[in-house]
Protein backbone atom coordinates (compact mmCIF):
# COMPACT_ATOMS: atom_id res chain seq x y z
CA UNK A 1 0.00 0.00 0.00
CA UNK A 2 1.45 3.79 -0.65
CA UNK A 3 1.50 6.05 1.92
CA UNK A 4 0.91 9.88 1.99
CA UNK A 5 -2.24 10.78 0.74
CA UNK A 6 -2.83 14.32 -0.99
CA UNK A 7 -5.90 15.35 -1.24
CA UNK A 8 -7.53 17.57 -4.36
CA UNK A 9 -10.83 19.41 -5.09
CA UNK A 10 -11.62 20.38 -8.09
CA UNK A 11 -14.77 22.48 -9.80
CA UNK A 12 -15.49 22.95 -13.72
CA UNK A 13 -16.88 26.13 -15.17
CA UNK A 14 -17.40 26.73 -19.04
CA UNK A 15 -14.84 29.89 -19.87
CA UNK A 16 -15.88 32.78 -22.84
CA UNK A 17 -13.46 30.93 -25.16
CA UNK A 18 -15.47 27.87 -25.48
CA UNK A 19 -13.02 25.27 -22.94
CA UNK A 20 -13.40 23.85 -19.88
CA UNK A 21 -11.72 25.16 -17.25
CA UNK A 22 -10.46 22.77 -14.62
CA UNK A 23 -9.92 24.77 -11.32
CA UNK A 24 -8.67 23.51 -8.02
CA UNK A 25 -6.30 22.91 -5.28
CA UNK A 26 -3.35 20.23 -4.22
CA UNK A 27 -2.31 19.76 -0.60
CA UNK A 28 -1.21 16.78 1.82
CA UNK A 29 -4.38 15.04 3.13
CA UNK A 30 -2.82 13.83 6.10
CA UNK A 31 -0.28 16.42 6.71
CA UNK A 32 -3.13 18.94 5.73
CA UNK A 33 -0.58 21.26 3.60
CA UNK A 34 -0.96 22.60 0.31
CA UNK A 35 1.60 21.16 -2.19
CA UNK A 36 3.30 23.41 -5.08
CA UNK A 37 4.83 22.38 -8.02
CA UNK A 38 2.50 19.68 -8.89
CA UNK A 39 2.85 19.04 -12.49
CA UNK A 40 -0.93 19.31 -14.11
CA UNK A 41 -1.15 18.34 -17.42
CA UNK A 42 -3.92 16.31 -19.90
CA UNK A 43 -4.04 15.75 -23.80
CA UNK A 44 -7.04 17.37 -23.77
CA UNK A 45 -5.05 21.10 -22.97
CA UNK A 46 -2.63 22.76 -24.60
CA UNK A 47 -0.22 23.04 -22.04
CA UNK A 48 1.36 21.87 -18.60
CA UNK A 49 0.51 23.79 -15.34
CA UNK A 50 1.74 23.49 -11.95
CA UNK A 51 0.29 24.51 -8.69
CA UNK A 52 1.32 27.78 -7.26
CA UNK A 53 2.55 28.12 -3.25
CA UNK A 54 -0.77 27.24 -2.11
CA UNK A 55 -0.93 24.36 -4.06
CA UNK A 56 -4.14 25.98 -6.50
CA UNK A 57 -4.04 25.52 -10.14
CA UNK A 58 -6.33 26.02 -13.15
CA UNK A 59 -5.89 24.18 -16.67
CA UNK A 60 -8.17 24.64 -19.46
CA UNK A 61 -9.31 21.51 -21.47
CA UNK A 62 -10.85 21.34 -24.67
CA UNK A 63 -13.88 18.83 -24.18
CA UNK A 64 -15.02 16.66 -21.62
CA UNK A 65 -14.91 13.60 -20.69
CA UNK A 66 -11.12 14.10 -19.94
CA UNK A 67 -7.85 12.88 -17.87
CA UNK A 68 -5.96 14.84 -15.73
CA UNK A 69 -2.01 13.64 -14.52
CA UNK A 70 -0.59 15.07 -11.71
CA UNK A 71 2.83 14.62 -11.52
CA UNK A 72 5.40 16.03 -8.10
CA UNK A 73 8.80 14.23 -6.64
CA UNK A 74 8.06 12.01 -4.23
CA UNK A 75 4.57 10.87 -4.96
CA UNK A 76 3.27 8.39 -6.87
CA UNK A 77 2.03 9.93 -10.85
CA UNK A 78 -1.78 9.45 -10.97
CA UNK A 79 -4.55 10.08 -13.41
CA UNK A 80 -7.68 11.08 -12.56
CA UNK A 81 -11.32 11.38 -15.13
CA UNK A 82 -13.31 14.38 -15.39
CA UNK A 83 -16.85 13.56 -16.89
CA UNK A 84 -19.01 16.21 -15.08
CA UNK A 85 -19.17 19.46 -13.08
CA UNK A 86 -19.90 18.25 -9.77
CA UNK A 87 -16.85 19.15 -6.83
CA UNK A 88 -14.98 15.86 -6.62
CA UNK A 89 -11.95 14.78 -3.99
CA UNK A 90 -9.56 12.93 -5.34
CA UNK A 91 -6.97 10.91 -3.04
CA UNK A 92 -3.15 10.78 -4.35
CA UNK A 93 -0.63 8.43 -2.80
CA UNK A 94 3.20 9.79 -1.54
CA UNK A 95 6.25 7.66 -2.33
CA UNK A 96 7.84 9.21 0.47
CA UNK A 97 6.15 6.75 2.87
CA UNK A 98 7.71 3.13 2.72
CA UNK A 99 5.77 0.09 2.11
CA UNK A 100 4.95 -1.24 5.74
CA UNK A 101 7.77 -3.43 7.34
CA UNK A 102 6.29 -6.10 9.58
CA UNK A 103 8.70 -6.71 12.87
CA UNK A 104 8.71 -9.97 13.69
CA UNK A 105 5.95 -12.17 14.23
CA UNK A 106 7.55 -15.52 15.48
CA UNK A 107 7.31 -16.78 19.24
CA UNK A 108 10.62 -16.42 19.57
CA UNK A 109 10.49 -12.56 19.83
CA UNK A 110 8.88 -12.77 22.71
CA UNK A 111 10.75 -11.62 25.89
CA UNK A 112 8.18 -12.21 29.05
CA UNK A 113 4.87 -13.69 29.75
CA UNK A 114 4.14 -17.33 30.36
CA UNK A 115 0.40 -19.00 31.16
CA UNK A 116 1.58 -19.08 35.13
CA UNK A 117 2.63 -15.59 35.76
CA UNK A 118 1.17 -12.54 33.72
CA UNK A 119 2.94 -9.22 32.53
CA UNK A 120 1.62 -5.88 34.73
CA UNK A 121 4.16 -3.51 33.42
CA UNK A 122 7.95 -3.02 32.73
CA UNK A 123 10.59 -0.49 32.11
CA UNK A 124 13.62 0.04 30.46
CA UNK A 125 17.05 0.43 32.52
CA UNK A 126 20.09 1.20 30.41
CA UNK A 127 20.59 -2.14 28.32
CA UNK A 128 17.96 -4.36 30.73
CA UNK A 129 14.65 -4.44 30.86
CA UNK A 130 12.92 -4.86 34.26
CA UNK A 131 9.51 -6.55 34.33
CA UNK A 132 6.77 -6.79 37.29
CA UNK A 133 4.85 -10.21 36.99
CA UNK A 134 2.47 -11.92 39.15
CA UNK A 135 0.45 -15.19 39.57
CA UNK A 136 -3.10 -14.80 40.36
CA UNK A 137 -2.85 -11.32 41.73
CA UNK A 138 -0.67 -8.16 42.19
CA UNK A 139 -0.22 -9.46 46.43
CA UNK A 140 2.26 -11.48 45.27
CA UNK A 141 3.79 -9.60 42.57
CA UNK A 142 7.84 -9.76 41.64
CA UNK A 143 10.46 -7.63 40.02
CA UNK A 144 12.64 -9.71 37.22
CA UNK A 145 16.05 -7.85 35.59
CA UNK A 146 16.44 -9.24 31.29
CA UNK A 147 19.22 -8.76 29.50
CA UNK A 148 18.51 -7.58 25.64
CA UNK A 149 18.65 -11.36 24.89
CA UNK A 150 15.58 -12.48 27.22
CA UNK A 151 17.81 -13.59 29.84
CA UNK A 152 17.41 -13.70 33.09
CA UNK A 153 20.07 -11.45 35.44
CA UNK A 154 18.05 -10.95 38.90
CA UNK A 155 14.96 -11.66 40.51
CA UNK A 156 13.55 -9.75 44.08
CA UNK A 157 10.07 -9.14 45.44
CA UNK A 158 8.23 -5.92 44.38
CA UNK A 159 7.95 -4.01 47.98
CA UNK A 160 4.60 -2.78 47.20
CA UNK A 161 1.64 -3.34 45.20
CA UNK A 162 2.25 -1.35 42.16
CA UNK A 163 0.54 1.25 40.84
CA UNK A 164 2.81 2.44 38.29
CA UNK A 165 6.85 1.56 36.96
CA UNK A 166 8.20 4.61 34.91
CA UNK A 167 11.73 5.21 34.44
CA UNK A 168 13.31 8.96 35.57
CA UNK A 169 15.30 10.68 33.42
CA UNK A 170 18.61 9.74 35.18
CA UNK A 171 17.58 6.18 33.81
CA UNK A 172 16.83 4.44 37.16
CA UNK A 173 13.45 2.40 37.40
CA UNK A 174 11.05 3.34 40.16
CA UNK A 175 8.14 1.54 41.24
CA UNK A 176 5.15 3.72 42.54
CA UNK A 177 3.09 2.24 45.19
CA UNK A 178 -0.07 3.73 47.46
CA UNK A 179 2.37 5.88 49.64
CA UNK A 180 6.11 5.66 48.75
CA UNK A 181 8.24 4.99 45.47
CA UNK A 182 10.54 2.62 45.19
CA UNK A 183 14.29 2.67 43.01
CA UNK A 184 15.18 -0.43 41.84
CA UNK A 185 18.73 -1.54 42.32
CA UNK A 186 20.22 -3.95 40.64
CA UNK A 187 22.73 -6.17 42.01
CA UNK A 188 24.69 -9.23 41.67
CA UNK A 189 23.68 -10.83 44.73
CA UNK A 190 19.51 -10.50 43.10
CA UNK A 191 17.34 -7.41 43.27
CA UNK A 192 16.90 -4.81 45.53
CA UNK A 193 14.74 -1.45 46.33
CA UNK A 194 15.50 1.91 47.92
CA UNK A 195 12.26 3.66 49.63
CA UNK A 196 12.19 7.19 48.82
CA UNK A 197 10.21 10.37 48.98
CA UNK A 198 6.21 10.77 49.41
CA UNK A 199 4.53 9.64 46.20
CA UNK A 200 3.46 13.79 46.58
CA UNK A 201 7.68 14.77 46.36
CA UNK A 202 8.15 12.17 43.77
CA UNK A 203 5.68 13.92 41.05
CA UNK A 204 6.30 17.03 42.14
CA UNK A 205 9.87 16.96 41.44
CA UNK A 206 11.25 13.55 39.66
CA UNK A 207 8.57 13.64 37.37
CA UNK A 208 9.18 16.76 36.12
CA UNK A 209 12.26 15.91 35.52
CA UNK A 210 12.30 14.48 31.69
CA UNK A 211 15.77 14.50 30.54
CA UNK A 212 19.41 15.19 31.77
CA UNK A 213 22.84 15.68 29.64
CA UNK A 214 26.54 16.67 31.47
CA UNK A 215 25.63 19.67 32.30
CA UNK A 216 21.80 20.64 33.23
CA UNK A 217 18.69 18.07 33.82
CA UNK A 218 15.64 19.31 32.11
CA UNK A 219 12.16 20.09 33.75
CA UNK A 220 8.64 20.45 31.71
CA UNK A 221 5.91 22.12 33.99
CA UNK A 222 2.45 22.53 32.88
CA UNK A 223 0.76 25.88 33.88
CA UNK A 224 -2.92 24.93 34.38
CA UNK A 225 -4.76 25.48 37.50
CA UNK A 226 -6.21 23.26 40.39
CA UNK A 227 -10.05 23.63 41.32
CA UNK A 228 -11.06 22.59 44.59
CA UNK A 229 -14.75 22.20 44.64
CA UNK A 230 -16.83 22.21 48.39
CA UNK A 231 -19.20 19.50 47.45
CA UNK A 232 -17.70 16.51 47.33
CA UNK A 233 -14.59 17.84 47.88
CA UNK A 234 -13.65 17.07 44.27
CA UNK A 235 -10.12 18.44 42.86
CA UNK A 236 -10.31 19.23 39.45
CA UNK A 237 -7.10 19.96 37.31
CA UNK A 238 -7.34 22.01 34.57
CA UNK A 239 -5.82 20.92 31.18
CA UNK A 240 -3.01 23.57 30.48
CA UNK A 241 -2.67 25.69 27.80
CA UNK A 242 1.20 26.66 28.22
CA UNK A 243 4.14 24.30 29.38
CA UNK A 244 7.16 26.09 30.36
CA UNK A 245 10.78 24.63 29.96
CA UNK A 246 13.65 24.41 32.70
CA UNK A 247 16.96 23.94 33.04
CA UNK A 248 18.81 23.01 36.28
CA UNK A 249 22.32 23.54 36.12
CA UNK A 250 24.31 21.02 37.95
CA UNK A 251 27.49 22.95 38.32
CA UNK A 252 25.60 26.28 39.61
CA UNK A 253 22.81 24.23 41.73
CA UNK A 254 19.90 27.03 40.11
CA UNK A 255 17.23 26.46 37.70
CA UNK A 256 16.81 28.65 34.68
CA UNK A 257 13.72 28.75 32.37
CA UNK A 258 14.74 29.05 28.49
CA UNK A 259 11.32 28.17 26.81
CA UNK A 260 7.61 28.09 27.18
CA UNK A 261 5.20 26.87 24.48
CA UNK A 262 1.86 28.26 24.14
CA UNK A 263 -1.20 26.77 22.63
CA UNK A 264 -3.15 29.99 21.65
CA UNK A 265 -6.35 27.58 20.65
CA UNK A 266 -6.64 25.88 24.03
CA UNK A 267 -6.41 29.23 25.88
CA UNK A 268 -9.15 30.55 23.65
CA UNK A 269 -11.58 28.46 24.07
CA UNK A 270 -10.90 27.73 27.94
CA UNK A 271 -11.34 32.24 28.16
CA UNK A 272 -14.64 31.49 26.55
CA UNK A 273 -15.89 28.41 28.27
CA UNK A 274 -14.75 30.06 31.51
CA UNK A 275 -17.01 33.43 30.84
CA UNK A 276 -19.87 31.57 29.66
CA UNK A 277 -22.94 31.68 31.63
CA UNK A 278 -20.80 34.40 34.10
CA UNK A 279 -22.63 37.77 35.00
CA UNK A 280 -20.11 40.71 34.33
CA UNK A 281 -20.58 42.35 36.76
CA UNK A 282 -20.78 39.98 39.64
CA UNK A 283 -18.02 37.22 37.99
CA UNK A 284 -20.38 34.77 39.59
CA UNK A 285 -21.97 32.11 36.74
CA UNK A 286 -25.87 31.99 36.48
CA UNK A 287 -27.57 29.68 38.15
CA UNK A 288 -27.77 27.16 35.89
CA UNK A 289 -24.35 26.73 36.18
CA UNK A 290 -23.99 27.19 39.59
CA UNK A 291 -22.79 24.68 42.07
CA UNK A 292 -22.97 20.77 40.99
CA UNK A 293 -24.08 21.77 37.62
CA UNK A 294 -21.13 24.49 36.96
CA UNK A 295 -18.58 21.79 38.50
CA UNK A 296 -19.69 18.90 35.92
CA UNK A 297 -19.10 21.67 33.22
CA UNK A 298 -15.66 22.27 34.03
CA UNK A 299 -15.09 18.56 34.76
CA UNK A 300 -16.37 17.71 30.70
CA UNK A 301 -14.90 20.79 29.25
CA UNK A 302 -11.20 20.16 30.43
CA UNK A 303 -10.91 16.50 30.15
CA UNK A 304 -12.97 15.35 27.55
CA UNK A 305 -12.89 18.76 24.85
CA UNK A 306 -9.44 19.92 25.94
CA UNK A 307 -6.45 18.21 25.09
CA UNK A 308 -3.48 18.58 26.93
CA UNK A 309 -0.29 20.27 25.15
CA UNK A 310 2.14 17.56 24.24
CA UNK A 311 5.03 18.88 23.22
CA UNK A 312 8.38 16.47 24.79
CA UNK A 313 11.44 17.30 25.67
CA UNK A 314 14.64 15.11 24.20
CA UNK A 315 18.56 16.28 24.64
CA UNK A 316 21.11 14.31 22.51
CA UNK A 317 24.52 15.21 21.90
CA UNK A 318 24.65 18.65 23.42
CA UNK A 319 21.58 19.46 21.63
CA UNK A 320 17.79 20.01 23.30
CA UNK A 321 14.87 19.34 20.92
CA UNK A 322 11.35 20.19 22.55
CA UNK A 323 8.71 18.57 19.52
CA UNK A 324 5.92 21.57 19.77
CA UNK A 325 2.75 19.81 18.47
CA UNK A 326 0.75 22.80 19.66
CA UNK A 327 2.56 25.37 17.11
CA UNK A 328 4.06 22.71 14.40
CA UNK A 329 7.89 23.16 15.14
CA UNK A 330 10.82 21.67 16.50
CA UNK A 331 12.56 23.97 18.53
CA UNK A 332 16.36 23.38 19.29
CA UNK A 333 18.40 24.47 21.84
CA UNK A 334 22.00 24.22 22.88
CA UNK A 335 22.60 22.80 26.14
CA UNK A 336 22.87 25.97 27.78
CA UNK A 337 19.38 27.10 27.08
CA UNK A 338 20.37 29.19 23.69
CA UNK A 339 17.48 28.91 20.93
CA UNK A 340 19.63 27.83 18.16
CA UNK A 341 16.67 27.21 15.30
CA UNK A 342 13.02 25.78 14.29
CA UNK A 343 12.05 23.18 12.00
CA UNK A 344 8.59 22.87 10.90
CA UNK A 345 6.39 19.73 10.70
CA UNK A 346 3.51 18.63 9.45
CA UNK A 347 2.85 14.75 10.49
CA UNK A 348 1.48 15.80 13.83
CA UNK A 349 -1.79 17.20 11.75
CA UNK A 350 -2.35 12.90 11.27
CA UNK A 351 -5.43 12.02 12.78
CA UNK A 352 -3.59 9.01 13.14
CA UNK A 353 -0.94 10.29 14.95
CA UNK A 354 -0.80 9.04 18.49
CA UNK A 355 0.48 12.29 20.50
CA UNK A 356 3.82 9.52 21.10
CA UNK A 357 7.24 10.10 20.33
CA UNK A 358 9.86 7.89 21.35
CA UNK A 359 13.77 7.83 21.51
CA UNK A 360 16.24 5.35 21.24
CA UNK A 361 18.67 6.35 23.70
CA UNK A 362 21.19 4.04 22.31
CA UNK A 363 20.96 4.67 18.79
CA UNK A 364 19.48 8.39 19.50
CA UNK A 365 16.79 7.41 16.63
CA UNK A 366 13.62 9.18 17.17
CA UNK A 367 10.13 7.89 16.19
CA UNK A 368 6.58 8.74 15.96
CA UNK A 369 4.20 6.53 17.04
CA UNK A 370 0.32 6.22 14.73
CA UNK A 371 -2.48 4.44 14.47
CA UNK A 372 -4.67 3.40 12.07
CA UNK A 373 -6.96 0.74 11.74
CA UNK A 374 -6.60 -1.05 14.94
CA UNK A 375 -2.37 -1.43 13.52
CA UNK A 376 0.16 0.87 15.48
CA UNK A 377 3.24 2.01 13.55
CA UNK A 378 6.28 3.80 13.93
CA UNK A 379 7.84 6.15 11.43
CA UNK A 380 11.39 7.20 12.01
CA UNK A 381 11.91 10.74 12.72
CA UNK A 382 14.85 13.08 11.76
CA UNK A 383 14.42 15.98 14.29
CA UNK A 384 16.50 17.89 11.78
CA UNK A 385 14.13 18.05 8.92
CA UNK A 386 11.17 16.67 10.53
CA UNK A 387 10.60 14.40 8.07
CA UNK A 388 9.51 11.09 9.16
CA UNK A 389 10.22 7.91 7.16
CA UNK A 390 10.42 4.05 7.37
CA UNK A 391 6.74 2.75 8.54
CA UNK A 392 7.39 -0.16 10.90
CA UNK A 393 4.02 -1.84 12.01
CA UNK A 394 3.33 -3.79 15.10
CA UNK A 395 1.87 -7.01 14.25
CA UNK A 396 -0.29 -7.10 17.29
CA UNK A 397 -3.92 -5.16 18.03
CA UNK A 398 -3.76 -2.44 20.09
CA UNK A 399 0.00 -3.03 21.98
CA UNK A 400 0.67 -1.02 24.78
CA UNK A 401 4.02 0.22 26.86
CA UNK A 402 5.42 0.75 23.20
CA UNK A 403 9.54 1.88 23.99
CA UNK A 404 12.89 1.77 21.66
CA UNK A 405 15.93 0.42 22.82
CA UNK A 406 18.87 -0.37 20.70
CA UNK A 407 16.92 -1.14 17.44
CA UNK A 408 14.38 -3.32 18.81
CA UNK A 409 10.62 -2.03 19.60
CA UNK A 410 9.31 -3.55 22.87
CA UNK A 411 5.57 -3.41 23.97
CA UNK A 412 2.80 -5.38 25.59
CA UNK A 413 0.26 -6.98 24.14
CA UNK A 414 -2.72 -9.80 24.95
CA UNK A 415 -2.32 -13.54 24.06
CA UNK A 416 -5.84 -13.54 22.31
CA UNK A 417 -8.93 -11.33 22.38
CA UNK A 418 -10.09 -13.87 25.18
CA UNK A 419 -7.82 -12.97 27.96
CA UNK A 420 -6.71 -10.07 29.78
CA UNK A 421 -3.72 -10.86 30.91
CA UNK A 422 -0.64 -9.52 28.76
CA UNK A 423 3.25 -10.55 27.43
CA UNK A 424 6.16 -8.66 26.91
CA UNK A 425 7.61 -8.98 23.27
CA UNK A 426 9.69 -7.24 21.46
CA UNK A 427 10.84 -7.10 17.60
CA UNK A 428 14.02 -6.10 15.43
CA UNK A 429 12.92 -2.95 13.15
CA UNK A 430 15.30 -3.68 10.02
Amino acid sequence: MKGLLLSLLICISWSLSGQFVIRGRVYDAIMKDPIEEVRVFSSNASEVVSTDSLGFFKIALKSLPAEISFQHVGYYPEKFKVSDPEPMEVYLESSSWLNSIQIGTSKSDEVAGTKERWIWDYALMDRFIVVCDYGTSLQDARLVCLNENGDTIAIGNCPTKPLEMFTDCEGNVQVQGKDSTYQVVVTSEGITCLKGEHNLMINKFLRRCVDQDDVNYYFAVPDGGIHEYKRGRRVVEEKNDEMWYFRGSKELNERFGFWVVQDAWVKKMKDEEDSFGRNPATGQYASSRAGDEGRFDRIFFNQIFIKEIYAPLFSFQDTVYVFDHANGRIEKFSKWGIHQYSTPISYHASRDFKRQILRDHLSGFFYAVFEKNATTYLCKLDPHSGAISNKYAIPYPFPKKIEVLNGYVYFLHREDDSNDAQLLSKMKMN
